[in-house]
């Protein structure tokens, strides 16, 4: 059931984007436009993570580019917890910014460590999707899917 679930979210951020999710050739600039913040102070990372965040939800290329595959996802059961490994041949577009019922809260781990939590209202779902910021760029590293 919750790799259903996973594979659901995943299936409708697509569907929810259209045409974005195509790789045309307009979209293969992608590091050029990357913001890196100027100091490592903290609201120059945290500024530099909303300008990531922002492009990671709407450019398909510049999200494939900045995940690291395999891409470790984990299923919190009741019963079990199972973790699986997305290879990039598998990934599916998702944008985390789809309507108005969508949940979305930004967790500061660390300096370099930040947890988009998103839910969606009255439907159980509860995805944890872990960033990393490495060699000055953001990665995403991992899911946790904790839907009911």
């Amino acid at each position: 059931m919750k790799k259903q679930t996973l594979k659901l979210i995943m299936i409708s951020g697509m569907m929810a984007i259209g045409c974005h999710g195509k790789n045309t050739g307009q979209q293969t600039v992608t590091k050029a436009l990357v913001a890196k913040p100027i100091d490592e102070n903290r609201s120059a990372l945290i500024t530099g993570f909303e300008v990531f965040f922002k492009r990671f939800n709407t450019d398909s290329v510049f999200q494939i580019d900045h995940v690291d595959f395999p891409l470790r996802a984990k299923i919190v059961d009741e019963e079990i917890d199972t973790t699986i490994y997305i290879p990039k041949s598998k990934w599916q577009y998702v944008s985390l910014l789809n309507n108005k019922t969508d949940i979305v809260k930004k967790v500061k781990v660390s300096e370099s460590e930040i947890t988009i939590i998103h839910m969606v209202e009255d439907t159980g779902l509860h995805v944890s999707y872990h960033f990393t910021r490495k060699n000055d760029d953001w990665l995403l590293v991992s899911v946790v899917d904790e839907s009911d």
